[in-house]
């Protein structure tokens, strides 16, 4: 019968220790910025001269300033997007 409770209480301990390891592991975090971050280390490793010049596809959440690529959301089916259209999308 001791043995039994012994069990018992080992298993409520773990249970109790694996709940505290699950919880402390949920802590709130940026991912939005991170994501974004590790876009801009794609672009920045993949960009080629050819493609033109790096103005303005960062994405923000400020108005758009003149001076800002102006995107038309009417995309046309041709299979391959710009790099400011996918931006866009």
């Amino acid at each position: 019968m001791r043995v039994i409770k012994q069990s018992t209480s080992i298993i409520v301990w773990l249970f109790v220790g694996l709940m505290i390891c699950l919880a402390s592991g949920c802590a709130p975090h940026d991912y939005k910025s991170e994501a974004d971050q590790d876009v801009y280390d794609l672009i920045h490793a993949q960009w080629q001269d050819q493609f033109g010049s790096k103005a303005n596809y960062k994405i923000s959440d400020t108005e758009p300033l003149p001076a800002d690529i102006r995107i038309d959301r009417n995309i046309p089916n041709l299979g391959v997007l710009s790099l400011p259209q996918a931006v866009a999308l």
